[in-house]
């Protein structure tokens, strides 16, 4: 069903307006499951990680901010930022379960 509610959108947001790959957006139900809303191609919309990010929970603030459009544009230097600070986690877990490895190592020699 994702597939189908992406190519509807043309793999764009409809918030912003970004047009990206599948795995930089997102399907959001308009009318969300908890106040009787279905998994149904009228009721799901596309947006990008950073507007899903911020949509409200409720049905009723939720079109309201689907309607408040802003330009992809603005939201990209976000978008980016976002994506060089998963980076950098990641390499510093990494990092950190290196000195870990070596610490637990360096314990059994001296014990």
């Amino acid at each position: 069903m994702k597939q189908e509610i992406l190519k509807r959108d043309n793999f764009t947001c409809k918030k912003c307006g970004f047009r990206g790959k599948e795995t930089e957006l997102e399907i959001h139900h308009i009318i969300p499951k908890f106040e009787g809303g279905k998994d149904m191609i009228e009721n799901l919309v596309t947006l990008c990680s950073i507007c899903h990010k911020h949509a409200p929970d409720k049905g009723i603030e939720f079109k309201k901010y689907l309607k408040e459009k802003i330009d992809w544009k603005i939201l990209d230097t976000f978008r980016k930022s976002d994506y060089s600070i998963s980076r950098r986690t990641k390499k510093g877990m990494a990092n950190t379960v290196k000195k870990e490895n070596i610490f637990l190592k360096l314990q059994k020699v001296i014990n």
